[in-house]
């Protein structure tokens, strides 16, 4: 993962994670140098962005156009997403998406087939009050 430093120890992520679980882009974070790598740690989360996480897995034997298209959707949406190869994608949800219709797009694509989805990190929604 990508981050700017912030001041000491604190930086603020600044890529899609494709590999790390538990944090996602604009979160700040602390890291520590490292005796056995030539840059920082991730070591725990300081601030979360309120933006959210998740893995599209594309299966290798399938076409990869219906995933393309049913992407299309969330892109509209203002998902945002790095790719490791065409199969396999890092997804950015900013905290403004409506993450119902973000949902179950990809919960369509997992039910039709055209990908499988791991969540990174789900940011909470914020809790509605019950009016009476």
């Amino acid at each position: 993962m990508w981050a700017r430093p912030v001041e000491g120890d604190v930086y603020k992520l600044d890529n899609v994670p494709l590999l790390v679980f538990g944090v996602a882009l604009n979160d700040v974070l602390i890291a520590t140098p490292s005796t056995t790598y030539q840059w920082p740690v991730f070591r725990e989360v300081l601030e979360r962005s309120g933006h959210s996480t998740y893995r599209i897995l594309v299966p290798r034997d399938c076409d990869i156009q219906p995933a393309e298209s049913a992407w299309k959707s969330l892109e509209v949406l203002g998902c945002g997403r790095e790719k490791s190869s065409d199969y396999y994608w890092a997804v950015n949800v900013p905290p403004e998406a409506d993450r119902a219709k973000v949902d179950k797009i990809l919960g369509d694509g997992v039910s039709s087939h055209v990908w499988h989805v791991e969540d990174g990190y789900v940011h909470p929604l914020p809790e509605t009050s019950a009016s009476g």
